[in-house]
C-alpha cells in the first residue's frame, strides 16, 4: 500500500526525537505530513505541526476569523474550519465537535482532492 498524505492531530509542546525521526523518514519518502497546530491559543511551538516541512493548520471560525482557541505564529502554514464539525463518534456515529484536530483531516481530505486534480501543483 502507498502513502501520499499523513494527517496528524496531536502531540505535544515537546520535541521528542524519536517523533521528529518518523515524522522526518515520511517527508524523506515523499509523503505530505499534515498536522493540527494545537488547541491551547498559544505562539508557543506545537509538535509535530512546527516541524519543517509539515503542513500545520489552524482553526478558523464561521466568519473566517481565527479561532479563540487555535494555535498561531509563524511556523503555521494553513487556515481550516475547525468549530462545528461534524466527526465521526464511536458512541453515536457523528459528533459536533470544535479543534485543529479536526481541521488538520480536513484540510488533508482538500490538499488529497487537490492533488489529484491539478497534478502540476507542487
Amino acid at each position: 500500500m502507498n502513502v501520499d498524505i499523513i494527517s496528524l492531530s496531536r502531540w505535544a509542546y515537546m520535541d521528542f526525537p524519536i517523533f521528529h525521526k518518523i515524522v522526518q523518514k515520511a517527508i524523506d519518502k515523499g509523503i505530505v505530513v499534515i498536522a493540527a497546530a494545537g488547541n491551547y491559543g498559544s505562539d508557543d511551538f506545537f509538535y509535530p505541526a512546527a516541524y519543517e516541512h509539515v503542513l500545520a493548520v489552524w482553526s478558523f471560525d464561521k466568519s473566517f476569523q481565527q479561532s479563540t482557541f487555535s494555535n498561531f505564529w509563524s511556523w503555521v502554514d494553513i487556515y481550516a474550519p475547525g468549530e462545528q464539525l461534524v466527526v465521526p463518534d464511536s458512541k453515536n456515529g457523528f459528533a459536533k465537535t470544535d479543534g485543529t484536530s479536526a481541521s488538520a483531516p480536513l484540510f488533508a481530505g482538500i490538499y488529497s482532492l487537490l492533488s489529484v486534480s491539478y497534478t502540476h501543483l507542487t
